[in-house]
């Protein structure tokens, strides 16, 4: 769980290991986000509606992973 102060800049970044090339969604409450598909996520700035629950997805060749949730909480500067 991530308090974030609303008007801030934000960035999640996902990394994976193993063979790429790598292809990443992020989701946010288990539905895709458009055009959100890079190892880095950025909230230029924070808004109160960016809080929920966020995961990366990471895929190559030989299948995908879910990374843990990340819960964000927005908070009031």
């Amino acid at each position: 769980m991530e308090h974030v102060e609303v008007g801030k800049n934000l960035k999640l970044e996902a990394t994976a290991e193993g063979t790429p090339p790598f292809d990443f969604q992020w989701k946010k409450a288990g539905r895709p986000l458009a055009g959100a598909v890079h190892a880095l996520l950025t909230f230029t700035p924070f808004r109160a509606e960016d809080a929920g629950e966020y995961v990366c997805v990471v895929s190559n060749a030989y299948g995908s992973l879910e990374s843990q949730p990340v819960k964000l909480i927005a908070r009031k500067p």
